[in-house]
């Protein structure tokens, strides 16, 4: 079980907050690790932010940050999906494997029912990119707007609600890591200490470890996606 799913199914929750609270543990670790965070924190700080009247304006400053950073990386994981699988999402993988089925995890048979069904619910005609002498470029635009459709058509599936909360979680955290690799760098060009420098490396780690995870993710979903709109009937 994913470790979304396993959270909850909210997907605010799942997807938006917990991405960023692991990116912040994750900070923290780092700073903390690295000598950037002070380890004694003065009694007189202490006093201070233990007063009712204080810990209810940090508590809430604290919350607008979070929402404020949860957008951030929530946007920054669009500009993520945009450079990984292109405008509207013409090169998810379920929109590759109808022109090119050879790599494909489903069978052949299967792929020829779902370009069927395509083409007698939407009236489209697939064409492999072997069969085509033009550019598929307008085809993977109208693939593309079919399969936002599919998406609407089994929004109430239990099991892709569940791969689509884990895509965007997934998303997310390398939008979150993308941000702490940005601010290494700004550390490491304003102090250019080495510690900050091992950070940067820390943070490139996390980056491609959770691209690759987005990855499968956006895999795992556009071959449930096809399997749901198969067995939808009319």
């Amino acid at each position: 079980m994913s470790l979304p799913t396993a959270v909850g199914k909210n997907r605010f929750l799942t997807s938006r907050c917990l991405p960023t609270i692991v990116i912040i543990m994750v900070s923290l670790i780092q700073y903390y690790f690295l000598e950037m965070i002070p380890t004694v924190v003065s009694s007189e700080i202490l006093d201070f932010l233990s007063s009712p009247a204080t810990l209810t304006i940090s508590s809430v400053v604290l919350l607008a940050f979070l929402y404020l950073f949860s957008e951030i990386i929530r946007e920054v994981g669009k500009l993520i999906q945009h450079l990984l699988y292109g405008k509207r999402g013409c090169t998810f993988p379920q929109c590759q494997w109808l022109l090119n089925p050879r790599i494909c995890p489903l069978s052949a048979s299967t792929i020829r029912k779902v370009k069927q069904k395509i083409k007698e619910d939407f009236g489209i005609s697939v064409i492999s990119r072997t069969k085509r002498r033009n550019s598929t470029e307008q085809q993977l635009k109208e693939i593309s707007d079919v399969m936002a459709q599919i998406h609407e058509l089994t929004l109430d599936h239990e099991l892709l609600r569940a791969e689509r909360i884990d895509y965007t979680f997934r998303r997310n955290l390398s939008a979150g890591f993308l941000i702490l690799l940005v601010f290494q760098l700004c550390l490491c060009f304003i102090y250019g200490e080495g510690k900050q420098f091992f950070g940067v490396l820390t943070d490139l780690v996390l980056l491609s470890g959770s691209l690759l995870m987005t990855d499968r993710a956006a895999y795992s979903y556009g071959y449930q996606l096809l399997m749901a709109y198969l067995a939808i009937k009319k």
